[in-house]
């Protein structure tokens, strides 16, 4: 499985669906990872249904930083914001290895974010878009 989740990782790192031009977007957050230089700018937008509608990132980093936070808005699409606060609050776990199969399931495609687990360092750095949430 490991191997599968390296991939995703990379994929989503070289070829990101949702990395876009934010300049001018007065509502994205700009997020910095200090101990590593990682920065973000992430825009989350929800429609009136209170559903994520659309997620734009762009900025520069290491691979895990980017690779989670194309991973973070594929997941979030279509998601309720509540959805969307549950997943946040279960990452942590998931980026030490802690979740069982059902939880993990919740995260589609971003499960692949628990090879984490086996680099606690780069923590922060898989964390950093998925801080647009707080």
């Amino acid at each position: 499985m490991r191997s599968i989740y390296d991939e995703i990782l990379l994929t989503h790192n070289l070829h990101p669906a949702h990395r876009g031009d934010l300049l001018g977007a007065e509502d994205a957050k700009r997020l910095v990872n200090a101990s590593c230089g990682d920065e973000l700018l992430v825009l989350v937008e929800r429609d009136a249904d209170d559903k994520v509608k659309n997620v734009v990132w762009d900025g520069h980093g290491c691979a895990i930083a980017l690779a989670s936070a194309d991973l973070m808005a594929e997941v979030l699409m279509g998601k309720k914001w509540s959805e969307a606060l549950a997943l946040f609050d279960l990452l942590p776990a998931l980026l030490r290895g802690e979740l069982n199969a059902e939880q993990i399931e919740q995260f589609g495609e971003a499960a692949a974010l628990s090879t984490v687990a086996r680099m606690p360092a780069r923590q922060a750095c898989a964390k950093l878009a998925w801080r647009v949430l707080e």
